[in-house]
């Protein structure tokens, strides 16, 4: 049986604590060749992995009998609600941190790196169709190892972020947003009022 051994071991150390967005992550990083390799690149990023629910309404055309016409159907506009699951990881925040380095076998090889958090928030707080939702955070250092397989090395991290002040401005614009849709639906509501 023929296995192959990861070219690389990698060790990731950070300060365990809560981040927020805007902060800045440090990171020792360190690099053990088990052969002798060619790193291409060296990349970290802050991974955002989000499950949440997405609520909508689309428009539909139901069938109904009868009406003016005799010929049987006639269409009638509506809408109806759709939910739609969704399970996304993307990377959030990101630096290359080494790139075009060779090391020999048994060579070790350090990096300070900082990957500062970038200011979005994740993107099912910016969404107001977006219910619920939950957010987990990871660390992932990338290695595009020539002539074999990448060599990544995820470790977990907490990062805050402001939940109730977001969630405020989403069904706001929720609101706004499903009122342009029932004003689009049936324009001439407002010419009957007066």
């Amino acid at each position: 049986m023929v296995t192959r051994m990861r070219p690389l071991e990698v060790t990731m150390v950070f300060r365990d604590r809560n981040y927020k967005r805007g902060e800045t992550v440090d990171i020792d990083l360190n690099v053990s060749a088990r052969r002798d390799v060619v790193i291409r690149e060296g990349r970290l990023d802050l991974m955002c992995q989000e499950s949440y629910e997405r609520t909508y309404r689309v428009p539909v055309r139901k069938a109904v009998r009868g009406g003016l016409a005799r010929s049987g159907m006639v269409t009638n506009p509506g809408t109806k609600q759709v939910t739609q699951a969704r399970n996304i990881t993307y990377s959030h925040s990101d630096t290359v941190f080494l790139s075009e380095t060779q090391l020999r076998s048994g060579e070790n090889s350090m990096h300070r790196v900082r990957l500062d958090i970038g200011p979005n928030l994740p993107q099912h707080m910016e969404d107001p169709l977006a219910k619920g939702g939950e957010v987990s955070w990871s660390l992932v250092a990338t290695f595009d190892v020539a002539q074999s397989r990448d060599v990544t090395e995820e470790q977990p991290i907490s990062v805050d972020i402001a939940l109730h002040q977001s969630r405020e401005n989403a069904r706001k614009a929720a609101d706004a947003q499903w009122a342009k849709q029932k004003s689009k639906l049936s324009p001439n509501q407002e010419e009957t009022k007066g």
